[in-house]
C-alpha cells in the first residue's frame, strides 16, 4: 500500500482534504507550504540498510513521521470516490489499512458499475 501511493495523488487528497476543511484551520493556514514540503519529502527519501544508502524511487517516503497520516487520507480519498461510483452494487464495504472486506450484489441495472470495472478501479487508481 505504501509502495503504490504516488506523491501526486497523495498531494491532491490532502489539498483537497485541506480545502474542505478551511473553516476549522486557522485563517493563516500554510497551505501551499505544506504540499510543497510532502512533495519535497516524499519525492527525496534516502534511507540506509546495513552499511548502504539507497533513494527511494516511488510510493510513500517510508520511516518519515507523516507516512501514515498521508497515506491514510490518500486512500480514504480515492476509497470515497470508488464507493460513491459503486453504491449501486456494493452492499458492504470495509477497509482495514491495506485489506478490504466487502460484499458485492451483481445489478441489472444499466448505471450500476460491474464487478471488472470495480476491480479496475482499485487495482489501477493511479491511473484513472
Amino acid at each position: 500500500m505504501y509502495t503504490n501511493n504516488e506523491t501526486h495523488l497523495a498531494v491532491d487528497s490532502i489539498k483537497n482534504l485541506i480545502s474542505d476543511n478551511t473553516d476549522k484551520l486557522p485563517q493563516n493556514f500554510p497551505t501551499s507550504i505544506i504540499l510543497e514540503i510532502l512533495t519535497i519529502v516524499m519525492n527525496n527519501n534516502m534511507f540506509s540498510f546495513a552499511d548502504t544508502y539507497w533513494v527511494q524511487l516511488a510510493g510513500t517516503a517510508m520511516g518519515t513521521p507523516v507516512a501514515c497520516s498521508y497515506v491514510m487520507i490518500s486512500f480514504g480519498h480515492e476509497n470515497t470516490i470508488i464507493l460513491r461510483e459503486s453504491e449501486l452494487t456494493l452492499l458492504y464495504y470495509r477497509w482495514y489499512i491495506d485489506n478490504i472486506l466487502g460484499t458485492w450484489i451483481p445489478s441489472t441495472n444499466n448505471n450500476a458499475m460491474t464487478w471488472t470495472r470495480f476491480k479496475s478501479m482499485l487495482n489501477n487508481w493511479s491511473s484513472l
